[in-house]
């Protein structure tokens, strides 16, 4: 049964791409064709020292074939290929710089174009950041300017309601003290009354004939002034 030993890579080779051991690392400077390479520790690496020299070593894989690396662009299909790639051999191809190189150029008058475009949107967001301000100043003013009026208005409404209150208040006390006087006419008339009443009734009950003759005057008298103050109370109540 063979034997197999776990170990443990230390750093990777930036130009073979290769994650190496301490015996590795040893051949690898040994080798005349590796001894130049840049051993980068994993250490190091992890604090993204070597990020942009692993960048640049970098070869993009063929996405059919992995294990090859790209070296054309297809044109019809818009993928890129290794020489592996043979079912695209009657389409558009261009070598990878190439493509590059009219893909850059596009992308340089995008950016040219975006450059032209720029001070115009910074113009218009500083006209709209300005726009905004002055609508914030009109929204603060027509507010304390309605506020303002509605103060205004309510104590022009109060003075209104506290006259009017006033002049019901007169009014009414005007017309209560002609009551008040119409109540004691009309309780001195009902009080004239009972006093004829009872005059009228005991003369009817106890007067002999002779007496009742001697005091007509006085009777008729009383029935006028009863006519009188009945006539009074029919102009109170009119």
């Amino acid at each position: 049964m063979e034997t197999y030993y776990l170990i443990t890579c230390v750093c990777r080779c930036l130009q073979c791409t290769d994650d190496l051991c301490e015996n590795c690392i040893t051949a690898h400077k040994k080798t005349k064709l590796t001894r130049n390479h840049v051993l980068a520790p994993f250490t190091q690496v992890k604090l993204g020292k070597y990020d942009l020299d692993i960048r640049e070593g970098q070869s993009l894989r063929c996405h059919t074939h992995p294990q090859e690396s790209c070296s054309e662009y297809c044109m019809d299909c818009s993928v890129i290929l290794c020489e592996e790639c043979t079912v695209h051999n009657k389409h558009k191809k261009l070598t990878i710089e190439r493509a590059c190189h009219r893909t850059q150029t596009g992308i340089d008058a995008l950016i040219a174009n975006l450059k032209e475009r720029v001070p115009f949107y910074e113009t218009y967001q500083e006209y709209l950041g300005e726009y905004r301000g002055k609508l914030k100043e009109r929204e603060k003013f027509l507010t304390e300017d309605i506020n303002q009026q509605a103060d205004t208005l309510h104590q022009l409404i109060e003075m209104r309601k506290a006259k009017m209150l006033e002049q019901i208040s007169q009014t009414t006390g005007e017309v209560i003290e002609n009551v008040d006087k119409d109540l004691q006419e009309v309780a001195n008339v009902a009080l004239s009354f009972q006093d004829n009443l009872q005059f009228l009734n005991c003369l009817s009950a106890h007067c002999k004939n002779e007496e009742l003759l001697d005091l007509s005057g006085a009777i008729a008298s009383r029935l006028n002034q009863v006519i009188h103050v009945s006539i009074i109370c029919t102009q109170l109540f009119q």
